[in-house]
């Protein structure tokens, strides 16, 4: 099929490729954490945020409990 399967074209998704990777470093070299998944929403990132920080806590607790 010359415009791919049953006339479907890529639609301009082709450019945004290689801005994924620079935008998931931006975000992790603004706030530390590595978001691995799309979208790159505001919501997901503060629950990344909440995540890392829970995690920091607990290793924390288990080094002093040691």
């Amino acid at each position: 099929d010359p415009e791919g399967p049953y006339g479907a074209k890529e639609a301009g998704e082709g450019p945004l490729h290689p801005s994924i990777p620079a935008i998931a470093n931006a975000i992790y070299d603004a706030v530390g954490v590595r978001m691995d998944a799309l979208p790159f929403s505001p919501p997901r990132v503060w629950r990344a945020l909440q995540a890392k920080a829970a995690r920091e806590a607990e290793r924390e607790e288990r080094v002093a409990a040691d």
